[in-house]
């Protein structure tokens, strides 16, 4: 594709068709994090060519690839729902989670010029101004629910059993949402940001949402 760059429309069609085969050997060949991992690493090192050659099309490969290890971090191998279930390794799926947040923050976090040769070019380049500001949140929340889980396991390590460790660790995560809310409501007032205060404002309140509705029901006193 490299050596054929020059015409776009084959030099396309091979390296597309290079990371279709690749995604199917990397599914072949590696599984849990270690799969993550390639994702991650392949959306960066196309996103990375893609500001190199100013060939935005290889952007699309880059969002495929980043989008990929997202659903499978969160769908598979840390889906929501083990925050509240009882199982000795919560914290499994902290590193795929991480890997993940750090291949969005990659592809979107950089806004590039380059000529758009066609339709397709331009809708990109509209993609990759408003994806910048919608990854940044993503991102935030990403990290809020690793380390979520990382407290959950981090409390398992230390608990006496199971069902104490969960308990502990529902406690710490209730801290944790209450206390980055306000932060970020703090920061929001004081840097006169309404984005910032409207984030505290949701985190707080899902914070209080969750100590009413499931804290005080499912842990003891």
């Amino acid at each position: 594709a490299a050596l054929r760059f020059r015409d776009r429309a084959l030099s396309t069609s091979l390296w597309s068709s290079a990371l279709a085969l690749g995604l199917v050997a990397s599914t072949r060949l590696l599984d849990h994090t270690e799969l993550v991992a390639a994702w991650a690493v392949a959306a960066t090192a196309l996103a990375v060519l893609a500001e190199l050659t100013k060939e935005r099309r290889l952007q699309l490969g880059a969002y495929a690839y980043t989008g990929l290890a997202l659903y499978y971090a969160l769908a598979v191998l840390a889906p929501p729902a083990e925050l509240f279930q009882k199982h000795l390794t919560p914290a499994d799926g902290v590193p795929a989670v991480l890997l993940a947040l750090a291949a969005l923050v990659a592809v979107t976090r950089r806004v590039w010029d380059a000529p758009e040769r066609d339709g397709l070019d331009k809708t990109l380049a509209e993609l990759q101004r408003d994806a910048r500001r919608h990854a940044t949140w993503a991102a935030a929340l990403l990290a809020v629910y690793a380390a979520s889980l990382a407290l959950l396991g981090f409390a398992q390590e230390l608990g006496p059993d199971l069902a104490t460790a969960f308990q502990r660790g529902h406690t710490a995560i209730s801290t944790l949402w209450g206390a980055t809310g306000l932060v970020a409501l703090y920061l929001g007032l004081t840097r006169a940001s309404s984005s910032l205060r409207l984030a505290g404002f949701a985190l707080f309140g899902v914070s209080l949402l969750k100590i009413f509705v499931y804290d005080l029901s499912r842990l003891s006193s």
